[in-house]
């Protein structure tokens, strides 16, 4: 767009005379419909033929924040029930977005168009209202049958245990210590052998 052009842009922008509406005189959006899902590259229709046409601009804005706009496209050529441009919704994150299409006449009027209620759903599925399932009552006819007796378990008496035979393996203190004295006094013994028989063998 060659610079005085962008000057009586700007000069549009700031004039006073502006219409907004869902359709004008030679100017609406016919896709997305609002309440759409979007994603990946997205075909944006419409017209943007407007009396004294001038220039025409389409961009975007978070639904939550419709004080900052973002540039998507802009033309110098009016457009009829055709392709207004295509929008790469992979470029912005997934959320909740409007569209808006600016077109300024040559008399400094400005014509908004807005789309809103758009979803751009590349990496989260698209909200979807549950709608709780139906169902049809139904009736029941049971009959109360009188309680049957169950009978009682049967006690039963189980033997004494028998006593276990005493335990052989087990040693007694006293025994404990004849054993180590009798230990002791065969190493003993055996020591002073073996003494013996080193004197001897040196004499």
């Amino acid at each position: 767009m060659r610079w005085w052009m962008t000057g009586l842009l700007l000069i549009a922008l700031l004039a006073p005379t502006r219409v907004r509406a869902q359709e004008g005189p030679g100017v609406n959006i016919a896709s997305p419909a609002s309440g759409a899902v979007l994603h990946g590259l997205v075909e944006l229709t419409g017209s943007s033929a407007a009396d004294s046409f001038f220039v025409a601009e389409i961009s975007f804005a978070y639904a939550s924040d419709l004080s900052n706009w973002f540039f998507i496209a802009s033309s110098d050529q009016p457009v009829t029930a055709g392709l207004l441009t295509t929008w790469d919704t992979n470029t912005v994150t997934d959320g909740d977005y409007v569209l808006r299409l600016r077109v300024t006449t040559q008399n400094f009027a400005v014509l908004e168009i807005f789309v809103t209620g758009l979803q751009i759903r590349n990496q989260t599925p698209a909200a979807t209202a549950i709608v709780a399932p139906t169902t049809t009552p139904e009736i029941f006819s049971t009959a109360i049958s009188a309680p049957t007796r169950t009978a009682l378990p049967t006690a039963h008496i189980l033997p004494s245990p028998t006593p276990l035979a005493p335990n052989s393996a087990i040693v007694t203190q006293p025994e404990i210590m004849t054993n180590l004295k009798r230990g002791l006094l065969i190493a003993l013994v055996s020591f002073l052998a073996i003494g013996a028989l080193i004197l001897l063998r040196r004499n």
